[in-house]
């Protein structure tokens, strides 16, 4: 008696199972015509034109095409898999047989801002033919040439870069041009160039109670863009006092040169420090600049000399320079007489600052 073998509470002979097994194996293979015919079977080939790879797909009758993880390459910008027409492929489509999926790609360029000695500049990703956006302008100090004259296509600053007409189309490198200020120009504070000195200057540093900082390398003096009215030198407690640290009688000494101001409104307002001028030009805040100060009787006489850059005032404007224990050394702008006045008296006063 031939034995039985049961599947599922039913018992076959191990003949037909056999047959089923063999029967079974036929229909499954896709090299049967009657199998091709029911199933469909497919492929989809996904081609990354330099792209990370993208395994293919089989697929079955109805079944459509599952999206893939976008491939990278380079930076590049994927932007869709496009059929071998050009249209892009849309993934709710059942497709009707073997197919090839292209990756379409959008170039990205780098630009590159080689600031020249300035401030570092972040590198740019633009898509190919795109308009750069113009990135904020770079700042340089300790040189005469720090004006920032825009960004050219090479470093001999033949052919500036037009942020308007100009599409990148390549990887680049956009260089920065510095030129010298001239007297009249507006400054990095927002205020009026009113003094240069190709061959720098220094100023003068402090350390005290009203704060320190080292002696520097200048090229320029710049105007405050406003006036800051009238105010007295001293405080009424100091309007007869001599200010510790400086001279009296200073019209000829290191307090009245250029490059003096700064440390003169400093040493002033460590001892007055209340002194009205002083402490209205120490508190003067334009174009994100705080290193304004009460200037000294010689950077006093150059902003007369260019006075017509400010409004040509001729008002009697008070330095920084103390010429003695009652007076503080001025500046008639009408006159051009450098003279002093009593500490107590209100005068006007304009705020500079070097760099």
């Amino acid at each position: 008696m031939s034995k039985k073998i049961a599947v599922s509470g039913h018992n076959f002979s191990p003949s037909f199972i056999i047959l089923l097994s063999i029967f079974l194996f036929l229909l499954s293979s896709c090299e049967n015509p009657f199998m091709i015919q029911i199933l469909e079977p497919k492929i989809i080939y996904f081609e990354t034109d330099g792209g990370t790879k993208v395994d293919n797909q089989k697929l079955y009758k109805g079944q459509k095409v599952s999206k893939p993880a976008n491939p990278t390459r380079n930076g590049d910008k994927f932007e869709g898999w496009h059929d071998g027409s050009g249209r892009e492929w849309d993934f709710d489509t059942v497709p009707t047989g073997d197919l090839t999926l292209f990756a379409k790609w959008i170039l990205q360029f780098t630009v590159m801002f080689d600031s020249s000695g300035g401030t570092d500049v972040d590198a740019k990703t633009v898509t190919e033919g795109g308009y750069l956006a113009q990135p904020p302008d770079p700042a340089k100090t300790n040189a005469y040439k720090c004006k920032f004259g825009g960004w050219y296509k090479d470093p001999d600053f033949a052919n500036a870069w037009n942020f308007k007409n100009d599409t990148v189309t390549s990887d680049i490198t956009l260089y920065a041009k510095w030129e010298a200020y001239a007297v009249g120009d507006r400054g990095p504070g927002s205020g009026i160039i009113f003094y240069r000195a190709p061959a720098s200057f220094t100023v003068q540093g402090y350390t005290g109670a009203a704060g320190s900082f080292a002696s520097y390398t200048a090229y320029y003096l710049e105007a405050a863009p406003f006036g800051l009215g009238e105010h007295e030198w001293a405080s009424p407690e100091w309007e007869s006092k001599t200010i510790p640290g400086m001279v009296e009688y200073g019209q000829d000494s290191d307090d009245a040169v250029i490059g003096a101001g700064r440390k003169n409104t400093a040493l002033i307002l460590a001892s007055d420090t209340a002194a009205p001028a002083a402490l209205a030009c120490r508190n003067a805040a334009y174009g994100g600049k705080t290193d304004w100060f009460l200037p000294s009787l010689d950077e006093l006489a150059q902003l007369r000399i260019q006075k017509t850059y400010i409004g040509n005032p001729t008002n009697t404007f008070i330095s920084s320079t103390q010429n003695s224990s009652t007076d503080g050394c001025c500046c008639n702008f009408n006159s051009n007489n450098p003279g002093s006045t009593l500490k107590k008296w209100a005068w006007f006063v304009w705020a500079v600052r070097a760099f």
